[in-house]
């Protein structure tokens, strides 16, 4: 279950910023059983593509606003006893979680959930702990909102733009973490259609109070500039009459 009015994140957004990109995208570094199981996945995660890391050090940083975020990623079975893992830190407060142990390819897994955050902007920063070219880290989306509808301050608009996402029916259903003891939404369901979010829009007022001060400025800036000008010209003028010799009397 996803917040209300969620945003979903894909690992190729651009809002995501990575420390080093090349780190998220070592497909190629994966064993042939390995990558054969990516490759299987890939279809059903979200947008259709997985950010593959197989080694500690890849760390990338999302700013969002909400008082939820949820991360998923994709898991396939590993013969290695080292499970993949993750710290995820939300403002300076960090939580490592392994990846858990499967037996089967599964998209749409929930790795992370965070407790209740103050609404506000937030800053969360994933960096990858374990990781190995037979049990890679595969990471798949971000998504925020609210835990419940009435604390989004600014509720999406009838024209915002819908995104789909079939989450794995065997989401984690262990998760720990919940909501200020009120809950955290529960992955233990098996959805049996797409369960659809919708991006948030930033409130455009900001926008345009920025377009009109800038406006205004520019137009105080030109005045100001020909008033300048003008002074200038006339002290100008005034100091060619001063020097002018006067003509004679009775010339």
């Amino acid at each position: 279950m996803y917040p209300s009015d969620p945003t979903f994140v894909d690992d190729i957004d651009a809002r995501l910023v990575y420390s080093d990109p090349s780190k998220a995208q070592q497909d190629s570094q994966l064993t042939d059983r390995a990558r054969s199981l990516v490759t299987q996945a890939l279809p059903n995660a979200y947008g259709s593509t997985l950010a593959v890391t197989t080694e500690p050090g890849a760390e990338f940083l999302l700013i969002f606003f909400g008082n939820i975020v949820q991360i998923y990623g994709a898991t396939i079975p590993s013969p290695s006893s080292a499970l993949a893992r993750a710290q995820y830190t939300i403002d300076d407060d960090p939580d490592a979680e392994f990846v858990p142990r499967t037996s089967s390819i599964q998209t749409g897994v929930e790795l992370f959930i965070s407790t209740l955050l103050p609404v506000t902007f937030h800053t969360l920063t994933v960096k990858v702990l374990n990781a190995s070219a037979d049990a890679p880290f595969l990471f798949d989306c971000v998504v925020y909102g609210f835990l419940n509808a009435s604390d989004d301050p600014n509720p999406p608009n009838a024209t915002s733009s819908a995104v789909m996402f079939t989450p794995a029916p065997s989401m984690i259903s262990s998760s720990s973490s919940t909501a200020s003891g009120a809950g955290a939404p529960s992955t233990a369901s098996s959805p049996t259609s797409a369960a659809s979010g919708v991006s948030r829009s930033f409130p455009v007022a900001s926008v345009v109070g920025a377009v009109v001060a800038g406006a205004i400025f520019f137009a105080l800036l030109v005045a100001g500039m020909y008033c300048a000008c003008a002074r200038r010209r006339r002290r100008s003028d005034g100091d060619r009459e001063s020097i002018e010799p006067a003509d004679a009397p009775g010339g």
